[in-house]
């Protein structure tokens, strides 16, 4: 399945890596926030140039942690839940930034 998802996003971008959260990757006894974060600075460190990270899936525990995985790795993060937050928002022509979810949301652009 990752080679599908990778072949629509190379449309327009340079896909470095598409990882799959396996079941062996979620043996942590640690909240899921701690091990999404966990997986995805691993695969961030093995692809450093990387100008973006996207999340594939609402199954993601994002709340709270794509803003902090910005400030982390410095670049943006996008993921389906506030994407779609800020699609809605731009479909209602509304603009209230929300802080705490990344630069999607608080920047609204």
């Amino acid at each position: 399945m990752n080679a599908t998802f990778a072949s629509i996003y190379r449309r327009g971008f340079d896909v470095l890596a598409m990882a799959e959260w396996t079941s062996t990757s979620v043996r942590y006894k640690i909240s899921r926030s701690i091990r999404s974060t966990r997986f995805v600075r691993e695969t961030f460190l093995a692809h450093r140039e990387a100008e973006a990270i996207y999340m594939l899936g609402p199954a993601w525990h994002t709340t709270g942690i794509v803003g902090m995985m910005e400030g982390d790795f410095d670049v943006p993060v996008v993921h389906a839940t506030p994407a779609l937050c800020w699609e809605i928002q731009k479909r209602l022509h509304v603009h209230e930034p929300v802080f705490g979810f990344g630069k999607l949301l608080a920047e609204l652009l």
